[in-house]
Formats: C-alpha cells, sequence, structure tokens
C-alpha cells in the first residue's frame, strides 16, 4: 500500500507540470474568448519572464568574471520595457 508520505512527495514532484498545463489551457481558452485578452496575457508573461532574467544577471553581476551577462541582462530589460510599450499601445 502506498503511504500518504509518498503521494504527495509524487503530487509536489509534479505540481510544476500540472500548473504549466492548467496555466496552457486557460490562455488556450482565453485565445477563443478574445484575441486581445490572448495578446495582453503573452505579452505579460513574456515581461516577467524577461524581468526576471534582468533581475538574475543583475544580482549575479559580483560573481561574474566577465560582464557579458550583466549585458544580456540589461539587454532584456530594454526588450521588456519595449514589450511593456507594445503592450499599452496594441489596440
Amino acid at each position: 500500500m502506498i503511504s500518504n508520505a509518498k503521494i504527495r512527495a509524487v503530487a509536489r514532484l509534479f505540481l510544476p507540470a500540472y500548473l504549466f498545463v492548467l496555466a496552457a489551457l486557460g490562455l488556450y481558452a482565453s485565445s477563443f474568448y478574445s484575441f486581445i485578452l490572448f495578446h495582453s496575457l503573452i505579452e505579460v508573461v513574456c515581461v516577467i519572464v524577461l524581468l526576471t532574467i534582468f533581475v538574475l544577471a543583475w544580482n549575479a553581476r559580483e560573481l561574474l568574471d566577465n560582464h557579458y551577462i550583466l549585458f544580456l541582462g540589461i539587454s532584456f530589460l530594454s526588450s521588456a520595457s519595449f514589450e511593456l510599450v507594445h503592450l499599452f499601445a496594441y489596440k
């Protein structure tokens, strides 16, 4: 018989995959409801990813030997700002 601890461990292991599938299905369903909503949600996700990469690169700048990763992080910050302008300007 499988114990509750093993069930919880397996559920905790697969939780990110379940959340990803649920988010993907939600985005797919929103595309049927309204393209503007779908487009806005995708843009917000892209901005969050780009800002996360920037924050990781910025906080790791003291640990890096060369500054190429910091340059990429700053370029992702500028890309995130352009994505936000595109998000707010899209009709």
